[in-house]
């Protein structure tokens, strides 16, 4: 048995699983494991496969095992509660964001009744909240919203439920923070919170970006990041970088062996060394999967040359796992945990077969099949669960995970000198900072080399299955694996086939989806031909709108460029995301009303910085959007004057027999004469209306209303102070009983209409 922790964690993974799949009673588990017990023992004791038997031994303990931790987690203690007044203590090391403080929160009691079982929350503070792991709190405040309203979005709440989180608690607008007490917690942990402190203040003197990118590498906190920089990391491939994984601990187990030597350790010294930095290191950086898997196999490697045993990195692969998922099993469905394992056991396994296939030596020959092995095993999950593959990593991958090397090297050395003074800490982070700039700027001259990523919105289960199976085939499979050029044409075969789309074209009709992006505006529209275009583009909320909803929907839906992007007008709440989606997507040309042109000059140079085509449009325009699609401009004039809200585009887009108004925030001297217009028999009908302005007081105006007579309304509308929308809107569409969506209650509205008749479904009736 050569690989018994490797094959018991393949067991355990498949009977958390199946836990996962079907909840059954323990009483039910009890006596349908039974037999299953007796025949184990019996295989064990008296068979000739103990590889199997164990196996077999495992996957029954196993699913008892996940089945027993998911019946005694907590009930949410929380339902219902929008307020509340929580008690506890600060579980990890508060990490500052752009305008907040951010940390995970040991609930005890909730409004003075104490929990029955402590759970844990993430907590939301003012930025300069005195707080610090250990200290017991009362947090007055309200529970966020976590759901997901939108189709491919980030599902906030399966994350929260993977990682043992019941809601995030915010103490801002109103809310309070109180420390009881100070101090508490594990002593481990707070020393690793007092050295990665004292790392800080070395950090402080160096750029802001800087310091950024050496958190990113060192603790693989992407926290101080931008998203446009997160998007290029993502396509040139070389975001695992910035996640601290076996490339960093590996780093830092050769650097603590290093510095071993120079202190004349011995063998057992240098061990020891390494071992209690790594379980620091690991503190520091949150115990992730990633870094712990890495730190048993280079400690499993240091005691099997100590004890003069065979190494075996497949059994270091699997007690690492095995350590991790009866620690938590809901860590196997954490997307995180699959990418790392995944990409150990695709080096383990496919860089022997690539040596084989091509056994002739060159310079870099290791480092290349290393990271081409990495990449095979990768790309088909990073395409299932991200959307983005990059082909440019193959070459930036080496050359970027040697430069990091470099930094962790500095960075443990950073961390013994700040020891003594943060400003020698800050001397070896000064190269550190400078190689991390050298890494973004080769990473973004990497992103604009041509194919040098894919979008991949059509890729599902199925097709990872299949991928995963042609892979399995074709490195196993004899009559394949044997035949070396054969072997690795069918393997470029795979992955050619892989680069090329699913689907094809637009589908047999149009559709129309408007996005629930909080106080905002961002209408899809996807042709019957297959072009792209966007009306209104959110707001811009640091990027966090586009990055967690408009850039997933849209990478979701496999759209790579979009044809056009219409702006009604220039606030931010329908044109400030447009900085950010131009960085992630190509962006063909700019449209807006010509009467407001002098508003739009940061947007028009956004357009032109992109090499996009920027264009005016006026009533009376039309525009042929392809496969039969039109857009009328109905407003404004191209002399028209009014504030911002009254020169607002409003368009209606044809198809066939169906129509749809966009209002954008249309009002005032707007509507008015939209209104006048119609009496003069302009037209404003449609089937279906974009209440204008978020269906604010101002925009109730039942004439315009009963001149577009549509059949169904939608409103685009989030959390605000405005009191939208007005009570006389709604009113107003519930008397006559005609279907009024919100994106607020009802998520992302969607039309489908085949020039005929149309179909609307939701994101929430859909069931996301």
């Amino acid at each position: 048995m050569k690989t018994p922790l490797f094959v018991s964690a393949a067991a355990l993974m498949a009977s958390l699983t199946l836990s996962l799949l079907f909840n059954l009673t323990p009483l039910l588990i009890a006596v349908g494991c039974l037999p299953a017990a007796a025949a184990v023992f019996c295989l064990l004791r008296f068979g000739k496969k103990p590889l199997f038997a164990l196996a077999l031994a495992v996957l029954v303990l196993g699913f008892v095992y996940g089945e027993f931790r998911e019946a005694i987690t907590a009930a949410d203690p929380f339902a219902g509660l929008e307020t509340a007044s929580l008690g506890g203590r600060v579980a990890d090391d508060p990490s500052p964001r752009e305008r907040s403080l951010r940390f995970r929160f040991r609930v005890e009691d909730v409004d003075g009744e104490a929990l029955i079982h402590p759970v844990d929350v993430i907590a939301v503070t003012e930025k300069d909240a005195d707080v610090g792991y250990g200290d017991r709190l009362v947090l007055d405040g309200s529970f966020l919203s976590s759901e997901t309203l939108n189709p491919g979005s980030f599902d906030f709440e399966t994350y929260h439920r993977q990682s043992r989180l019941y809601g995030v608690f915010s103490a801002l607008y109103g809310g309070g923070v109180t420390v009881a007490e100070r101090g508490g917690g594990q002593p481990l942990l707070r020393l690793a919170y007092a050295l990665k402190h004292r790392f800080e203040r070395s950090l402080s003197y160096l750029p802001q970006e800087q310091a950024a990118l050496i958190r990113g590498v060192f603790f693989g906190d992407t926290s101080g990041l931008s998203h446009g920089v997160n998007s290029v990391l993502s396509q040139s491939g070389i975001r695992h970088c910035f996640a601290v994984s076996g490339l960093h601990v590996g780093y830092a187990a050769l650097f603590l062996g290093a510095l071993g030597a120079l202190l004349r350790l011995g063998s057992k010294g240098k061990t020891a060394l390494t071992a209690v930095c790594l379980l620091l290191y690991a503190a520091m950086t949150g115990f992730s999967p990633s870094v712990v898997r890495a730190a048993v196999m280079c400690l499993m490697v240091a005691g099997a040359v100590l004890l003069g045993r065979e190494r075996n990195a497949f059994n270091g692969l699997g007690l690492a796992a095995i350590l991790l998922l009866l620690w938590d099993p809901l860590t196997l469905t954490r997307p995180g945990f699959q990418l790392s394992f995944l990409a150990i056991f695709s080096i383990l396994i496919l860089v022997p077969w690539l040596k084989q296939r091509v056994p002739w030596s060159f310079p870099g020959r290791d480092a290349l099949f290393v990271t081409l092995a990495a990449q095979i095993g990768l790309i088909p999950m990073l395409a299932y669960y991200f959307h983005v593959v990059s082909f440019v990593a193959v070459l930036l991958g080496s050359f970027c995970c040697m430069i990091v090397g470099a930094m962790v090297a500095l960075c443990f050395t950073a961390l013994i000198l700040c020891l003594v003074a943060p400003v020698l800490g800050a001397l070896a982070l000064i190269p550190c900072g400078l190689l991390g700039s050298f890494i973004l700027t080769v990473a973004t001259l990497g992103a604009r080399l041509p194919f040098a990523y894919l979008y991949k919105g059509d890729f599902g289960l199925v097709w990872l299955l299949a991928v995963y199976a042609a892979v399995a085939l074709i490195v196993f499979l004899p009559a394949v694996r044997e035949r070396r050029f054969f072997s690795l044409a069918a393997m470029t075969a795979v992955f050619v086939l892989f680069s090329l789309p699913l689907s094809f074209g637009g589908g047999s009709g149009l559709e129309v989806t408007f996005l629930s992006v909080g106080e905002g505006d961002a209408i899809y529209i996807r042709t019957p031909d297959g072009s792209d275009y966007l009306m209104d583009a959110c707001d811009r909320r640091g990027g966090g709108e586009t990055y967690y909803t408009l850039r997933p929907f849209l990478l979701s839906r496999g759209v790579d460029d979009i044809e056009t992007v219409f702006l009604s007008h220039n606030d931010d709440d329908h044109s400030g995301a447009l900085p950010y989606l131009a960085a992630d997507f190509e962006l063909e040309a700019l449209c807006f009303p010509a009467a407001a042109e002098g508003r739009f000059a940061d947007k028009i140079a956004v357009a032109e910085g992109e090499d996009a085509a920027v264009a005016t449009v006026k009533s009376g325009d039309v525009l042929d959007l392809g496969g039969g699609v039109r857009l009328e401009i109905l407003w404004p004039d191209a002399d028209s004057e009014g504030e911002d809200n009254d020169l607002s585009l409003v368009a209606r887009l044809t198809y066939g027999d169906f129509s749809v108004l966009f209002t954008g925030d249309v009002e005032g001297s707007g509507l008015a004469a939209l209104d006048a217009g119609a009496k003069e028999n302009a037209g404003l009908d449609a089937d279906v209306l974009k209440i204008p302005h978020h269906g604010s007081k101002n925009s109730f105006d039942p004439a315009f209303y009963e001149a577009v007579d549509a059949e169904a309304a939608v409103i685009s509308v989030g959390k605000n102070n405005y009191g939208h929308p007005d009570d006389d809107v709604v009113s107003y569409w519930r008397e006559r009983k005609i279907p009024c969506y919100r994106t607020d209650l009802d998520g992302a509205v969607t039309v489908f209409s085949d020039g005929g008749g149309y179909e609307i479904t939701t994101f929430r009736q859909s069931g996301g």
